[in-house]
Formats: C-alpha cells, structure tokens, sequence
C-alpha cells in the first residue's frame, strides 16, 4: 500500500471516525452539529478510490490476501447500510452500526 492508496485510506477512515464522532454528539447532546450522512459519504467515496486503485496495482480483484478482504469487505458492509438507511428511512444510527462493524472486522 503506497502512495494515494494509502491517503486515501486514511482519508476514509477520518471521514468515518469524524462522522462517528459527530453522531455520537448529536445522540448524546441533542444537538446537530454537523450532518454525518456527507462525512460519511466522503469516506465511503475515499474508501471506493483505495479499493480501485489496488485493484489497478495488483491488477485483481481486491478479494485475495487478508488485507484486500477486508477493504472489499468493510466497503460492501458500509454500501449496505446506507442503502438500508435509505430503503427504511431509520435514522443514521443504523449504519454507523454497521460502520462500527466493519472496522471491527
């Protein structure tokens, strides 16, 4: 992992974290900072790059050592709850759920 691989794998994870962070805010305090659906949507977009760019640099698909599982995984985990936050209209503690998740596994 070099270059704007890795920049933008760490973007992604800021994003996430900042957008965790602020929900965390809004849940505890009642109050509405900043809307994390746009952070999140940030990250995810730096997590969509980082997954295209090492699909280019090892010209595969990111699916077969452990790290590339895990971008691939952590990526549809987090496609698949903003799609169920959209779908069910819950509010966005649904997929920082999954959010919190994929960082785990």
């Amino acid at each position: 992992m070099k270059g704007f691989e890795a920049i933008s794998l760490w973007l992604s994870i800021a994003f996430y974290a900042l957008a965790f962070v602020f929900l965390l805010v809004e849940v505890i305090f009642k109050k509405n900072v900043l809307n994390c659906f746009y952070l999140t949507l940030a990250g995810f977009c730096f997590h969509t790059i980082s997954g295209i760019l090492r699909w280019v640099i090892t010209s595969h698909p990111p699916v077969l050592s452990g790290y590339e599982n895990s971008l691939a995984g952590s990526w549809f985990v987090i496609l698949m709850g903003i799609i169920l936050a959209f779908k069910f209209r819950v509010s966005f503690l649904f997929p920082f759920l999954f959010l919190c998740w994929a960082m785990v596994s």
